[in-house]
């Protein structure tokens, strides 16, 4: 799947990229335009520092959308893993012991509740609870 703009197309997109204040956005746009200048997925990929694939899902984005949707994020998060006791129980804990990384609170959590969370997941239900 190839993409060809008009040079309406193009200059909306400029535009649109020219407006970005998330560099995650303007990259989306760029691609768009790179791909249009003849690079490859893969090339764009490159550049960009994006997989491939990513590039990809950014293209048929703009075929199927149009680009103001490359500028909305689609990321909705996941629900804990834990339960309301068993966050209750986690913020207790926190609360009398000190932790250097999320590496202990992963192990702890794994030893207490037999739940495997990763280390990013924790950092962001950290945040979430009001501990970062």
């Amino acid at each position: 799947m190839t993409v060809k703009l008009s040079q309406k197309e193009r200059a909306k997109i400029k535009q649109l990229h020219r407006s970005c204040k998330q560099r995650k956005h303007a990259d989306k746009l760029k691609a768009i335009l790179m791909l249009d200048n003849g690079f490859s997925c893969v090339e764009v990929g490159k550049i960009l520092l994006l997989d491939d694939d990513t590039v990809r899902v950014y293209r048929n984005t703009y075929l199927s959308q149009g680009a103001e949707l490359l500028l909305t994020d689609n990321n909705k998060g996941s629900v804990s893993l834990l339960n309301s006791k068993q966050l209750d129980a986690l913020e207790k804990h926190i609360m009398e012991n000190t932790y250097m990384d999320s590496k202990g609170i992963v192990a702890w959590i794994n030893k207490k509740f037999q739940i495997n969370n990763s280390c990013s997941g924790i950092n962001v239900l950290l945040k979430r609870l009001g501990f970062v």
